[in-house]
């Protein structure tokens, strides 16, 4: 598969069920996961396009929209960080009191963004 880097790094066990939930997609390849310096954990995946990541709000579908999945895998762990990192940028993500699946959204669109 020709495609895009993205990396999601954080807590070990968000991006462990991350990676699951981007491997059920065919649009996108798992890579690899690695440790990084902060003692967190980093998953690689090649993507089709990178619209594909916000895509993954509007046009990728698995058995649904993989932002509401990715927004319980999250909201499962109050104070829990992830950065997404692709070719076009990078957003981070904290886990707070006001985390909505539209604040995930507005986050993932900043990297459709030029």
């Amino acid at each position: 598969m020709d495609g895009r880097p993205m990396r999601i790094q954080g807590d070990p066990d968000v991006i462990e069920e991350i990676a699951a939930l981007v491997r059920e997609s065919d649009v996108a390849e798992y890579m690899r996961t690695e440790e990084d310096d902060s003692g967190g954990i980093g998953a690689d995946f090649n993507l089709e396009a990178v619209a594909t990541l916000i895509g993954i709000a509007s046009s990728l579908f698995f058995e649904g929209p993989i932002v509401p999945k990715l927004y319980g895998i999250l909201r499962r762990r109050p104070g829990a960080r992830i950065s997404v990192e692709t070719p076009t940028g990078s957003v981070s993500i904290k886990v707070t009191g006001d985390f909505s699946e539209e604040s995930l959204y507005r986050a993932l669109s900043e990297l459709t963004r030029p």
